[in-house]
C-alpha cells in the first residue's frame, strides 16, 4: 500500500514537472510565411468612413463627445 502511494506521487510530481516545462521551448527564429505576408502594410481602404455604433451610457457619460474629435482627425 505505501509503495503504490508513493508510485502514484512521483508519477505526479512527473507529470507535474512536465506541464510545468511544456511551454519552455526555443522560440522561432523566422516567422512562418504566412506571418510574414501579414506584418505588411495593408492597402487603404477606399471608403474612410466609419460607422460607430454606441450605447446611450457613452453619449450620457460624455465619452463620446471626447471620441468623435479623435475619430474625425
Amino acid at each position: 500500500m505505501h509503495m503504490r502511494r508513493n508510485l502514484w506521487l512521483c508519477l505526479l510530481i512527473a507529470l507535474l514537472a512536465v506541464g510545468l516545462l511544456a511551454g519552455c521551448g526555443q522560440a522561432q527564429e523566422q516567422p512562418p510565411q504566412d506571418q510574414q505576408q501579414s506584418q505588411e502594410a495593408p492597402p487603404a481602404p477606399a471608403n474612410k468612413d466609419i460607422i460607430l455604433a454606441t450605447t446611450t451610457s457613452t453619449q450620457d457619460s460624455g465619452l463620446l463627445d471626447v471620441l468623435i474629435p479623435i475619430f474625425e482627425e
